[in-house]
């Protein structure tokens, strides 16, 4: 039996691998690499993976240009999605805890540091840490991108602020960190990706861990920023895209729910939220409410807004339009596509596709998903 002393010392002793899957964003990435190597907490005790998942740009010369002035460890894959590529990092990992980003998150100088002291004050096996991202401050921020974090799909951070231990929806993997052994023998789930891009494999994870008896810990501290503007076709696609995968999500965990289960009857009212209602319930009835006829309107009051005035109710519609239209194509119902005369006011140009949100893709998307 280990002594008490030798414990605290192999406490004190804990060292970092960090994983950033990346998939054609050699414009950021560079900066994401270089915010990690500007850390208050020493080089030696972390170490930086970088996975290539395939990517099609100039990726691969510019991050092996990296490596000759930073010291981080490049891997490369043919083109698999985010899953693969961070499961791949955590394989070649060497040290105890595992930090997870994307490509298009620039760090905070004591990011690294915040992490490791909640994992040195929980150094239990199965405690993981997430901790706080917001939109960078070189971005313009929109009144859509604002809805975004504060009661849309992008993070739900308002619902956990004030709170020390957290559910599996807060399972952000742009900003979290476990220990690799709890997390080594079970890994990301390959199949959430397909062509388009990945989705929601975070939270099958985050769901996984959570009944093998993980406990996450939010740690406001730890703070990283998003670089990576958002409009409101872009996001349609996406969320059309999550309803897609949320099918599959389902069928894998028919127990699990898309709401917070500590949500309270204010927060949902105040947020334009149903976490009162069961899952089935609420895609039932906004099904029934929002249809072809009823969306033209309220869509074009969305594009005309977005970059005017914060209008949860009305973004919150749209969004929950194309996403269940996405979980009604993945169920064999009438969903549509995405392109062409299917796709949200789809005679506008420039838009993302469906996997614009960073981190990794897998082959036909044009760009990379969000987790």
């Amino acid at each position: 039996m280990r002594s008490a002393r030798l414990v605290l010392a192999e406490v004190a002793e804990m060292k970092l691998s960090l994983v950033i899957p990346t998939y054609n964003q050699s414009q950021i990435l560079p900066k994401s690499i270089a915010a990690i190597f500007r850390q208050t907490l020493p080089r030696e005790q972390y170490e930086v993976l970088v996975v290539n998942d395939g990517s099609t740009d100039e990726t691969s010369e510019i991050v092996r240009s990296l490596q000759q002035e930073f010291n981080l460890r490049y891997f490369s894959q043919e083109n698999k999605g985010a899953g693969a590529a961070r499961n791949k990092g955590i394989g070649e990992a060497k040290n105890e805890i595992i930090v997870l980003i994307q490509d298009d998150i620039i760090a905070t100088s004591n990011f690294l540091g915040e992490h490791r002291k909640f994992h040195q004050q929980h150094p239990e096996e199965n405690t993981a840490v997430v901790g706080f991202t917001t939109w960078h401050k070189d971005l313009k921020i929109t009144p859509f991108m604002h809805w975004l974090e504060h009661g849309g799909p992008q993070f739900d951070y308002d619902r956990i602020s004030g709170k020390l231990e957290v559910d599996h929806l807060a399972f952000y993997t742009c900003n979290l960190s476990l220990k690799r052994k709890f997390l080594i023998n079970n890994l990301f789930d390959e199949s959430f990706a397909v062509s388009g891009g990945t989705a929601y494999e975070d939270i099958e994870l985050g769901f996984r861990l959570t009944k093998k008896g993980m406990r996450l810990l939010y740690n406001p501290s730890a703070i990283a920023y998003h670089h990576h503007p958002k409009n409101l076709k872009s996001v349609c696609r996406r969320r059309f895209f999550e309803g897609r995968m949320s099918h599959r999500l389902f069928a894998k965990h028919p127990d699990l729910k898309m709401v917070g289960d500590k949500d309270s009857l204010w927060h949902n009212i105040t947020h334009f939220k149903t976490g009162f209602l069961s899952d089935a319930t609420r895609f039932r009835l906004t099904s029934f409410f929002l249809n072809q006829f009823t969306i033209w309107p309220i869509e074009k009051l969305a594009y005309f807004l977005e970059n005017k005035i914060n209008v949860p109710l009305v973004y919150k519609l749209i969004c929950g339009y194309w996403y269940n239209k996405g979980y009604r194509a993945a169920s064999g119902g009438s969903g549509g596509g995405m392109g062409g005369s299917g796709g949200p006011s789809s005679a506008r140009g420039g838009a993302d596709s469906v996997g614009s949100e960073g981190g990794s893709s897998t082959k036909g998307s044009s760009a990379t998903p969000t987790d």
